[in-house]
Formats: C-alpha cells, structure tokens, sequence
C-alpha cells in the first residue's frame, strides 16, 4: 500500500479489498487514513476468503475512475506505476488494456524454491513490447501489473469467479475474442510472496482443474492440459 501511495501522480483512488484475512490488515489502513495520507482510499472488508477475482470484481465496482488498475498484497510497485498507465492510454485511445510482469524477489536473500525453478522460468522467453492481440502477448497473464479501461471491462462482464487461481487468463480470452486492443509492457512489479515447495504443490491441484476449465470454455485457445496439471 505504501508503494501505491509514493506515486509520482496524485489523481488516483485506492480501493483495498480485505478477503476475509485473519491479519491486521484493518487495523493498518485505519493507521494510515489516520495518520494523513491524503489519498483517497476505500477499504472494503469481505466475511470470508472468496477468491481473488471475486475480490477484484468487487473492487472494480466500486471504482468510480475510468481506468481500473490492479495489483496483489505481496507485490511492490514502482513510483512511476500508475503514471507510466495512463500515458500508454493518452498516447493510444484504441486501447483497452495495458499489462506488465513481476520479477521474483531475489535481491536481499536467496530466492525460495517457487522462485528458483517456477518464476524464472517465466523469463526464458523474451519480455518484449508487444501490441496485438495475439498469444504471444502477455498483457492481462497477470492480476498483479495490468490496467483496463473500465469500459470493456464492465463490457466483458469482469473476471469469472470460477477460477481460484489463473482467472486471469479467461478473462483475456474473452477480451481477445471480443478484438479489444491490449499492450504488453516489460514493465516490472517486485513480487514479494515466499512459497515452500510443499504450499506451491499444494497450489497446483486447483490450478490443475483451472486449466480444464479453460479449455472446457475456451477450446479454440487453450489445448487439453496435461495430466502433469493434475
């Protein structure tokens, strides 16, 4: 949140959608709407963890901009993050989202296995800027560094609440078939998770049934995945 504050732009809201955490996470933006921040933040508290595109959904609603931008609690977004957005837009108007990667925390102590073996492989292809709308183009692969306009994204009807993990994913098959126009920006976000490798294997038997469901509704994109998701 801090990160989101040191903007180097100012006209901006910020909408934190508390999951149902067990955490402090109330008590810590009450401390920094008391505490002056001066920006304009909304905190929405959800009962329970449903998932973090019905959280993203529930945040987009209450937006009240025209670009909606989102990102996750374990990532740290650079100062020019939101201004760096909005100039991609100025600069094209047929645009209808921009998106960047993450890079895996490695600089202060040696990375976890998640990001050893499983984030770098991420980087085995080219990160290049890319703007169409074919595969290749990696705008929208990750909730974590992406703008919509909130036109389209009210248009496509938001994320599908049935995915627990790559959501994200079917949602851009919907923006490609609906021929919206997406950037891609080697732009980067620090990612700050830290995963053993038993809570990643764990992680991967919903992503498993996520990625048939993908190709359950989207056969023309995605391929039947492999027995090695399940």
């Amino acid at each position: 949140i801090e990160s989101v504050l040191n903007q180097s732009c100012q006209n901006f809201e910020i909408i934190i959608v508390d999951n149902g955490s067990s955490d402090k996470t109330e008590e810590m933006v009450t401390h920094l709407a008391a505490n002056g921040s001066g920006a304009d933040m909304l905190y929405i508290k959800l009962l329970r963890n449903c998932g973090g595109d019905f959280a993203r959904n529930i945040g987009a609603l209450h937006s009240r901009g025209q670009l909606i931008v989102f990102t996750d609690d374990d990532c740290i977004v650079p100062a020019d993050w939101l201004f760096e957005f909005g100039q991609e837009f100025k600069a094209d108007p047929k645009l209808d989202g921009v998106g960047g990667f993450k890079l895996p925390r490695s600089r202060e102590e040696r990375p976890d296995i998640y990001h050893r073996f499983l984030m770098w492989g991420h980087f085995l292809q080219k990160h290049v800027r890319t703007k169409d709308n074919a595969s290749p183009n990696r705008c929208g692969f990750l909730n974590a560094n992406v703008c919509y306009r909130k036109e389209i994204f009210e248009k496509i009807g938001g994320f599908n609440t049935y995915f627990k993990h790559i959501g994200s994913r079917e949602f851009k098959a919907r923006l490609h078939k609906a021929g919206a126009g997406l950037l891609y920006v080697p732009r980067m976000v620090e990612h700050r998770a830290k995963f053993t490798l038993a809570s990643h294997i764990t992680k991967l038997f919903p992503q498993g049934w996520d990625w048939h469901l993908l190709h359950t509704l989207h056969p023309d994109i995605y391929g039947s995945p492999s027995l090695l998701y399940f």
